[in-house]
């Protein structure tokens, strides 16, 4: 089970079933530690909510003197709610943060360089953080609703195992904090997505609860676990979080609360 720990003046949920490896770090921020003020106390790690830049970039400092990550191999997602999953080449390392990126729909990210850390930001969405030890390959993936549906875990398996040669049968898998079913409503349109696209493949029907007149709730992480496992991960190889974004309000930025009046948090791995 992810781990929540105390560092310094900041929190860190920390993945022990990939980072207990010795190969990987995998984390994921809360909103605690940094120098952000206003709505993105304090702990902001994104630059596309209207924060200053200058303290987003002070704030990936501190991250990565706490942590010991390379603050100038952190590699930035541009994500956009779709399922594009991106190779990072040594040509890429750093976009985002110390270079401009030329990203523009990357959900999902996935290499073999030592020393990258592989950086999605979240605020109620699942965080997917993937690591094989049989060829030393990293991923991140982004899984909102739009994601979910889209199957990006999957699709970043995939990209994994045609590049990389990677077998799903032998990757380690972790879900971040996310949004949890009480929380996450959704109505009949958003229902009717999941139905066409996923409901006979993983029974999606055992994922959602009605909760009122054309309202639902759905089990966001229950629904990628079962995505995961069709594509091969083994049960014993996914370790999940139950802290929820909207429940943890004092832990964490929630976008169902705040809108675009937050700050967000990141997942981060790194083959060490």
């Amino acid at each position: 089970m992810a781990e929540l720990r105390d560092h310094e003046n900041m929190r860190l949920v920390w993945f022990n079933l990939l980072t207990d490896t010795g190969f990987v770090k995998a984390f994921y921020t809360t909103k605690e530690g940094g120098v952000s003020s206003g709505v993105y106390e304090s702990m902001n790690l994104s630059f596309d909510l209207g924060d200053d830049k200058e303290k987003v970039k002070q704030n990936f400092r501190i991250l990565a003197e706490t942590t010991g990550i390379d603050y100038d191999k952190i590699t930035l997602s541009s994500q956009v709610h779709e399922t594009n999953v991106r190779v990072i080449r040594e040509e890429d390392v750093g976009k985002g943060l110390m270079t401009a990126s030329d990203f523009t729909s990357v959900d999902a990210m996935v290499t073999n360089i030592s020393k990258v850390s592989l950086v999605t930001r979240y605020a109620d969405c699942l965080p997917i953080l993937i690591f094989d030890p049989v060829k030393k390959v990293i991923a991140a993936a982004h899984g909102g609703w739009r994601g979910t549906v889209g199957n990006i875990l999957s699709k970043t398996l995939s990209t994994m195992q045609s590049v990389f040669d990677s077998n799903p049968a032998d990757v380690l898998l972790a879900f971040g904090p996310a949004i949890c079913m009480e929380c996450y409503e959704i109505g009949e349109e958003v229902l009717k997505v999941f139905l066409d696209q996923l409901g006979e493949y993983i029974c999606i029907e055992e994922c959602i609860k009605a909760c009122g007149e054309q309202k639902y709730k759905m089990d966001l992480k229950e629904v990628n676990k079962r995505l995961a496992l069709k594509a091969g991960v083994k049960l014993e190889n996914i370790e999940e979080c139950d802290l929820c974004t909207m429940c943890r309000r004092d832990l964490f930025f929630s976008h169902r609360i705040q809108g675009l009046n937050r700050g967000s948090q990141v997942a981060v791995i790194c083959l060490i």
